[in-house]
């Protein structure tokens, strides 16, 4: 933890303590003395709070202040930090926040770049769709070009990708078949 944090974290409880904030962590709310939905700034996909204190200003993630309003300081600890549970970050409910070590907060299924294929926000193509790109070009690379043979230019237009993609896709299954036989050849000697 950085003494950015721990500065941070220290006004955030000094806001609680002095009732200038209320938070509701149930919902991953806070409201200023007057009944004001404090709404933050998205930096980097997470809810941030600009706030000032005795004259000096801080920014506090709103995941944190959430945290500190219902468990206190964050622990001054660097193998600690506060994962949310479902890899939303704009999510700051508590029953979303947990205290995990970095290792953990990696192997969150949820986090972002874990990810993958059809379950990635950015996939284009479903596994389903890949194994039947995979199926239609090797099918038809017995045959001539120009009596059937399917190039990935026609599959990048039938798929609306590009032919690149088409390749990269081929190329990764027939990867992956390729370390499967290697497998269980290994696992038969």
């Amino acid at each position: 933890m950085t003494d950015e944090n721990i500065a941070a974290d220290l006004v955030a409880l000094a806001k609680f303590a002095n009732k200038e904030w209320t938070a509701i962590p149930a919902l991953g709310t806070i409201y200023d003395r007057f009944g004001n939905e404090i709404v933050g700034t998205l930096d980097n996909g997470y809810v941030r709070i600009k706030t000032s204190f005795r004259g000096v200003e801080k920014c506090i993630a709103k995941h944190r202040a959430i945290w500190i309003a219902q468990n206190g300081c964050v622990p001054d600890d660097p193998t600690l930090q506060i994962n949310h549970k479902n890899g939303i970050k704009t999510d700051n409910s508590i029953m979303n926040l947990e205290l995990v070590t970095p290792k953990e907060n990696s192997n969150n299924p949820y986090a972002p770049n874990t990810r993958k294929g059809e379950n990635h926000p950015q996939s284009k193509v479903s596994d389903a769709d890949r194994r039947e790109i995979h199926h239609k070009y090797m099918s038809t690379r017995h045959l001539p070009r120009g009596r059937g043979k399917i190039t990935t230019y026609q599959l990048a237009n039938e798929y609306h990708l590009t032919h690149q993609q088409i390749g990269r896709i081929i190329k990764q299954i027939e990867a992956s078949i390729r370390r499967a036989e290697a497998e269980a050849k290994g696992m038969a000697a």
